[in-house]
């Protein structure tokens, strides 16, 4: 036992001497470890136990995420390759630090069939990673220097080479002018701010300068530095900041510098001797590159101007022939410059009827007359192009020896001109129209208002009649269809621009349908005494089975849609529907549903746009025939999600005919639909019922109380949704009619609460809001069932007797 114990303390002293950090663990993406030295906090700075089966994480989760990949896969080779396998790699520890670590390891067979297991050690390898990037990038710079290249790209790759060992995402090499106290920033890449040039008066830059030696200060040094008035604040706040002097014979030149926003313990004093030890190589070398650059730059300065113009030039000599052209003359007008040089300007780019104008143009600049102008010069290719034209003498010792003409694409200007001009008469169309449909909208909605209030006012009249009072409500029952269908075109406009109308493709018996829809006319005619129009049909197809595939309730909107127009645009004659069947040469066939009048007929310049929104072939507010200008938007509309096409044949006088084209789909065997239920009729008797109705319009309330009573329910009223709860919690409730929007608690919210309790009363939800996902909502809330406002007595009487009984 003794011995035991003195070999487990020999081994367990042995493995703590081992450099690094010891490890055991399965060889999967986590790399779980199922043992580590408590060197793991000196490398990690977390403790052991966090890694043991990932408890709190796996090493893989500090494992740089740009070397995961990397170590997997190395790992996975050498391991295939043999036992032993060695990597270098990156990891994150506790305090955001990176390290580099080197990891030695082997694969040990402990009978595991799933996972190999491996064990090893790893051991932070910093600092000699460290200094290995310093030498590497110290050749790096030495090598640049000597490469022909701008100082800006030079700075460049001292920042790409910095950053791959500091963190160099704020960084900045500042050139100082001691005549003028200035300093200029020729490199400068930073997250938060952009400066260019300034004084160095009390920055950390001018600090540095003015004490000549390298600064490590984090914010709170800084602000020290600031109440002792040393120092000025410009520019966003930092939390540490390091600068170095660049210094030539103990003069201050430079400074680079380096800063961090959100880590006071970015930087360490290893960071700032690195920097200074960076300044020292790179300083001669800024120095002599910002020289070679500026005498680059001046020898450069006119050649790139002349080549990197935005705009044509050319230069010319007194007898107007071409001497050299830039780059953009080239793209502009197709020539390069052997194709052109030598030839007469005016010769090559003004179009023939405008040559005169050319050469007009040319000899008054070689007479020291400066010529501005806008005109059309023309490619190479022969298109033309608009230009502005700037054409000036050149002049050496007083002496004109030529012209320089620049010429700038205006093309896109005119093109915007020319659109600005048209979307100016469009807004202005646009918004006469707006205004037409208000007006129209204003008429058409307070027409069926003013009947439905002046009628409603004389039923309350003591000496009306039975007989005109059962007239009055008609005509009330009336207007108010005519509101309804106004408020649901302008809806189904919403739900068509929004996306939210689809079309439900099922069984359509189309003859059946053609019969419906002649019957009703019929019937409103016989109502009307209508007798001046004759209604016809026209079928292709006989017997009442015969089934397409579409949707229905769409296919008949729009039909009645277009009748409704065709009776009310045909004072006299024949107004005829139905539908033909297309069959092309090839394989498809198409149904063609028709609606055709003798009626007024459309002018031909406004067939174009009559399926616009709020179009009508009269706008005028002097027009004889109402409506809102929407009822052909959603025919056209319909039409298309169903897959088809509405078109027009008009004749002014002569009537029109509305064609609704569709892709012929037939079921062979239609299948025979279910009759619906005509209404019941019959008294309902809910005596021993509770209905609750949670409303907070009074008026709407008492309609379903008027309609209810009848049936002998008691009927109890929530002005809103904390009601409704208060009341299921106090009195027996056999159904809930639920209004959705009710001020403070409303009843998708009331709903949910019952529902926890309550989960056995139904609640209906009933709603004035008639968009896609409404119903959804509702149910998804708790509600068992949904009716839409304006309430149909009839089916709402079928739901209640549906959950009621």
């Amino acid at each position: 036992m003794t011995t035991r114990n003195t070999d487990k303390e020999l081994f367990s002293s042995f493995i703590d001497n081992l450099p690094g950090m010891v490890y055991r663990c399965i060889n999967d993406n986590e790399w779980t470890m199922k043992y580590i030295t408590q060197d793991c906090f000196d490398l990690t700075e977390y403790p052991p136990e966090d890694f043991i089966n990932n408890q709190k994480r796996s090493f893989n989760d500090i494992i740089h995420e740009d070397d995961r990949e990397m170590v997997w896969k190395t790992v996975q080779k050498k391991i295939n390759q043999g036992p032993q396998f060695s990597l270098e790699y990156r990891i994150i520890t506790a305090s955001q630090k990176i390290k580099w670590v080197q990891e030695h390891g082997s694969v040990v067979d402990y009978g595991n069939k799933k996972n190999n297991v491996l064990e090893g050690f790893i051991t932070d390898i910093t600092a000699e990673k460290r200094n290995q990037l310093i030498e590497a990038a110290v050749f790096e710079i030495s090598k640049a220097s000597y490469i022909n290249q701008s100082l800006d790209d030079f700075l460049a790759i001292i920042h790409t080479q910095l950053g791959k060992i500091l963190d160099a995402s704020n960084f900045y090499v500042a050139l100082y002018d001691v005549t003028s106290d200035t300093i200029t920033l020729p490199y400068h890449v930073d997250l938060k701010d952009k400066f260019a040039k300034f004084p160095a008066g009390k920055t950390m830059t001018g600090y540095v300068i003015k004490m000549k030696k390298p600064i490590l200060a984090t914010d709170s040094d800084i602000n020290k530095l600031v109440k002792k008035g040393v120092v000025e604040l410009v520019g966003t706040p930092t939390k540490v900041w390091m600068g170095v002097p660049l210094m030539i014979d103990q003069n201050v030149v430079g400074v680079i510098a380096v800063q961090n926003y959100s880590d006071s313990k970015c930087y360490t004093e290893q960071d700032l001797s690195l920097l200074t030890f960076m300044a020292d190589q790179i300083t001669g070398l800024i120095i002599r590159k910002k020289a070679e650059d500026q005498l680059h730059k001046e020898q450069a300065y006119l050649d790139q101007l002349y080549q990197s113009s935005s705009e044509a030039i050319t230069m010319i000599n007194n007898e107007s022939i071409v001497q050299s052209i830039n780059t953009e003359f080239t793209r502009m007008f197709g020539y390069t410059s052997q194709e052109i040089v030598g030839k007469n300007i005016d010769d090559m780019i003004v179009p023939k009827y405008l040559h005169d104008e050319g050469v007009r143009n040319t000899n008054q600049a070689l007479t020291n007359e400066r010529v501005e102008m806008e005109s059309t010069r023309q490619h190479k290719n022969g298109i033309l192009i608009d230009v502005s034209i700037l054409v000036t003498a050149i002049f050496i010792d007083d002496e004109i020896v030529g012209a320089y003409g620049i010429y700038r694409d205006i093309t896109e200007q005119k093109r915007i001109e020319k659109s600005l001009i048209i979307a100016k008469e469009k807004a202005e169309e646009a918004d006469r129209l707006k205004s037409a449909f208000l007006s129209n909208m204003s008429h058409e909605i307070r027409t069926p208002m003013n009947a439905i209030l002046g009628f409603s006012g004389l039923l309350t009249d003591p000496g009306t009649t039975p007989e005109e009072r059962e007239e009055y409500i008609n005509i009330i029952k009336e207007r108010g269809n005519d509101l309804m269908r106004i408020i649901t075109d302008i809806i189904d406009v919403a739900k068509i621009e929004s996306g939210q109308l689809k079309i439900t493709i099922k069984d359509c018996r189309i003859n059946q349908l053609i019969e419906d829809i002649f019957a009703i006319f019929k019937q409103i005619q016989e109502k009307k005494d209508q007798k001046g129009v004759e209604l016809k049909t026209s079928i292709a197809r006989r017997g009442k089975d015969y089934t397409i595939l579409t949707d229905p309730q769409r296919l008949r909107q729009v039909i009645t849609n277009l009748i409704e127009n065709a009776l009310k645009f045909t004072e006299e004659g024949t107004v005829e529907f139905g539908y033909t069947i297309k069959e092309d040469s090839g394989m498809d066939k198409s149904i063609e549903f028709f609606v055709q009048d003798t009626g007024i007929g459309i002018p031909p310049k406004m067939q174009s746009i009559i399926f616009e929104r709020f179009r009508q072939a009269d706008d005028t507010p002097t027009r004889k025939y109402g409506g809102t200008g929407l009822g052909l938007t959603i025919c056209k509309n319909l039409v298309h999600l169903m897959g088809g096409e509405l078109t027009l044949e008009s004749k002014v006088g002569k009537g029109s005919r509305f064609i609704i084209t569709l892709p012929l789909w037939t079921i062979t065997s239609p299948k025979e639909e279910a009759k619906e239920k005509a209404p019941e009729t019959k008294k309902r008797d809910w005596t021993n019922k509770v209905i609750l109705i949670a409303e907070d319009e009074e008026s709407n309330y008492s309609f379903l109380d008027h309609v209810l009573k009848r049936t002998g329910v008691k009927i109890l009223w929530a002005k809103n949704g904390k009601e409704a709860v208060n009341i299921t919690k106090t009195e027996k409730v056999d159904l809930i009619l639920m209004d959705i929007r009710m001020p403070g608690m409303n009843g998708y919210e009331a709903a949910e609460l019952i529902k926890k309790d309550k989960k056995d009363i139904p609640i209906i939800a009933q709603t004035a809001y008639a968009l896609k996902g409404e119903k959804e909502l509702s149910l998804n809330s708790g509600c068992d069932d949904y009716i839409a406002k304006p309430i149909d007595i009839t089916q709402l009487m079928a739901i209640l007797n549906r959950h009621l009984i």
